[in-house]
């Protein structure tokens, strides 16, 4: 291998050459930062959220100049800073800072994210540079954090460069956020030159760039949004359910066994919990949800997590005010048990993002709760557990992520912010509020069902009156055929005696047929018959006469305003006549050919590719749905699934019809196609009745697998 001096100067170049390449994209950061602020500002949902952005955006650029410098030189010390043999672990963990200061939890937990997301990002090449600079600084363990230009430093930088700018929390993560995408994601070239200079130098020319995920974060990351899992098919019994539970968790707990006269009294945790509420509370992002300044995207996957890592923060401050010399297992378990419902809640795919960062906030409720009302979770009666279920049902069913204040999304906060701001919560007050949600749920449901009939009275309308223009198109082209009619009977036999055919089935059901419609037939034949005449055949001028009072009590009776068409017609077939009475030639027909109109969609839908045996099966299946069936479609935009109620089938087209949640028409699928969107995933059914179980039950059955299939974790949420 080379003489590692040398490469020492290669490297301590490089990172020079690496600050200056960094500190340029770290000044397009901040133009870009101006530009988002702004963007921000004009989309803000009130005054005083946008107000924050135009003072965030002039505090950025009255201090551009300082911040720039700051971020400089904090990134100048610390990437020229080499590893040494005896490094040591950090003094203290990013947990425990966030402890010491609830005030800037947040702010460092989008730090710690955005650098772990990073680190992910860049784990091959960070793995090869370690090993080599491991062996440049003689054996020192170059961890992430030592690797010159390392996200963490980056991040680090930004904090320091940030800092003092006098700005809120929201307007602080848009300047993150640009920092990511600007800076952050833009380092592999960088990282690359320096693996590729000491690869070509002989440092470790065959180390494998196997990417190993370290297992303590293989697990960490935004909730996935998933299907439903299925919930245990035999009831069981709560009591014995969350024994059997307390038991497993019981093998990671560090608490010691603590006698019953030395252990904290539950209610003496209630109370610690209620004294501490408001501390507790400040430790969870806002997210604009109690302010009015929430909009449709503003809570995503890296949002969700801030909420996750906040409860958690909760769960360790209660356990660290309790001391464990005085926490039980039993009592430690509740808490971790508590924890894990909220999290499975982060979890749950039915819900959208805003309504699971709503409800993340009753966490600490439901802690102090728990502590003094025991039964809460063996008791699947119990106000404050029916109170959940209901809640996350309400959300799943009635909180439609694209039109957030038109759903259950402000009912849902109005207890929210009731629940979290009650001292103490009694039964009765409970079941009241449940009450109260039952009753606006099913206000919603009313609204739904009576905006969807109209809707679905609408589209039954415009598909008969479809098929109904359909058959008469077709009528018409079978009296123009291939005979030579004059321009004005085309015209009129594709105008009005299209338009009088088409009111005549819309009037019958779309069914041809009956007295009116044989008279139509006959009277149809009769102008195709009289314009086609020749020198031999011409009419008489009575027979013009009685034509014109055929189509005058008839067409002229039904749709008034075609009776001077019926004059032109009339006017015209004389003038036919007379030319070829004198002329045997017959003038040019110049009319465009017929154009028949489609079926809308067609009798069953072509996809490409053709649709698979399970595909076909479940098209059979789809045309028997009944109304009222509901299902959820994912999208691949990132924008919120849709939760769409079908209403209707149409035999004629093989599509479906379906209204969103407040009853307006939102879409027209033929059954392939959502035989297709099922079995890619993309679409699922939803079950609307009472016969799902609840909430609660279905996230301690999975806790209850979890734990049982992985027992040698540290107890947690259900991943």
């Amino acid at each position: 291998m080379a003489n590692p001096n040398p490469l020492r100067h290669a490297v301590a170049a490089w990172r020079s050459a690496t600050a200056t390449a960094v500190s340029h994209r770290f000044a397009v950061t901040l133009d870009k930062a101006l530009t988002a602020l702004m963007d921000r500002a004009e989309k803000a949902q009130n005054n005083n959220q946008q107000a924050s952005y135009f003072h965030a955006q002039q505090e950025l650029r009255h201090n551009r100049d300082a911040v720039q410098q700051r971020f400089d030189e904090t990134l100048a010390s610390r990437i020229k800073a080499e590893p040494s043999p005896d490094q040591g672990k950090p003094a203290q963990s990013a947990g425990e800072l966030k402890l010491v200061n609830p005030d800037t939890f947040e702010r460092l937990v989008v730090l710690e994210t955005l650098g772990e997301r990073a680190e992910q990002r860049y784990h091959t090449v960070l793995h090869e540079l370690g090993h080599r600079l491991s062996v440049l600084y003689r054996g020192a363990v170059v961890t992430p954090n030592h690797i010159p230009a390392a996200p963490k430093q980056l991040l680090d930088s930004f904090d320091d460069a940030t800092y003092k700018l006098d700005i809120e929390q929201h307007a602080w993560q848009v300047l993150a956020a640009v920092f990511d995408v600007t800076l952050l994601r833009t380092l592999q070239s960088d990282y690359d030159m320096l693996n590729d200079a000491l690869r070509n130098a002989g440092v470790l020319p065959n180390l494998k760039p196997t990417a190993i995920r370290n297992p303590e974060t293989a697990t960490e990351g935004p909730p996935q949004a998933r299907k439903p899992t299925a919930p245990p098919s035999t009831p069981v019994d709560p009591t014995r359910d969350i024994a059997h539970i307390r038991a497993l968790m019981s093998h990671g707990h560090t608490s010691p066994s603590v006698s019953e006269t030395g252990r904290m009294q539950a209610a003496d945790i209630a109370e610690l919990i209620e004294n501490s509420q408001t501390h507790l509370l400040a430790l969870l992002p806002d997210h604009g949800l109690f302010d009015g300044g929430l909009g449709i995207g503003d809570i995503d996957a890296d949002q969700l997590q801030l909420s996750q890592r906040a409860m958690q923060a909760q769960r360790v401050v209660i356990k660290q005010q309790i001391g464990p010399d005085q926490l039980s297992r039993h009592d430690e378990s509740t808490i971790d048990i508590i924890g894990a419902l909220f999290d499975a809640m982060l979890n749950e795919s039915d819900l959208c993002a805003p309504i699971k960062a709503l409800l993340s906030h009753l966490h600490t409720p439901y802690l102090k709760l728990a502590m003094r009302e025991p039964d809460l979770l063996t008791n699947t009666g119990h106000p404050a557990r029916q109170l959940l279920d209901e809640m996350v049902r309400a959300g799943e069913l009635w909180g439609d992520g694209n039109h957030l204040g038109q759903g259950v999304f402000p009912m849902l906060k109005e207890l929210v912010a009731q629940l979290r701001g009650a001292q103490t919560l009694s039964r009765p007050h409970l079941e009241k509020l449940r009450a109260q949600l039952i009753r606006h749920t099913g206000e919603l449901r009313r609204r739904r069902d009576q905006r969807g009939e109209r809707a679905t009275e609408a589209e039954i309308g415009r598909a008969k009156l479809a098929e109904a223009k359909t058959i008469a198109d077709e009528h018409v082209q079978e009296l123009i055929g291939e005979a030579s009619l004059c321009a004005p009977c085309r015209e009129f036999l594709r105008g009005p005696w299209h338009d009088y055919l088409t009111l005549l089935l819309v009037r019958n059901d779309g069914q041809p047929g009956g007295n009116g419609w044989s008279t139509s037939q006959a009277l149809g034949a009769q102008i195709a018959r009289l314009s086609g005449a020749t020198k031999d055949t011409a009419p008489p001028p009575q027979t013009l006469d009685a034509l014109h009072r055929h189509l005058t009590n008839s067409l002229g009776h039904l749709i008034p305003h075609y009776r001077a068409d019926i004059d032109t017609l009339i006017t015209a077939l004389r003038a036919w006549r007379a030319t070829t009475a004198t002329t045997p030639q017959r003038p040019q027909d110049t009319a465009p050919p017929a154009r028949r109109m489609p079926t809308p969609g067609g009798k069953g839908e072509q996809l490409t590719p053709p649709l698979i045996p399970d595909e076909l099966a479940l098209v059979d299946k789809l045309r028997e749905l009944s109304a009222g069936s509901a299902f959820r479609f994912h999208t691949t935009n990132h924008q919120p699934a849709r939760l769409l109620t079908v209403t209707w089938f149409n035999p004629n087209t093989d599509r479906l019809m379906f209204v969103d949640q407040r009853g307006a028409k939102a879409d027209l699928l033929s059954v392939q196609r959502l035989a297709r969107l099922i079995h890619q995933d993309m679409a699922y059914a939803v079950d609307e009745s009472e016969a799902r179980p609840p909430f609660v039950s279905r996230a301690l059955h999975r806790l209850r697998e979890y734990l049982e299939n992985n027992r040698w974790l540290t107890p947690g949420a259900p991943r």
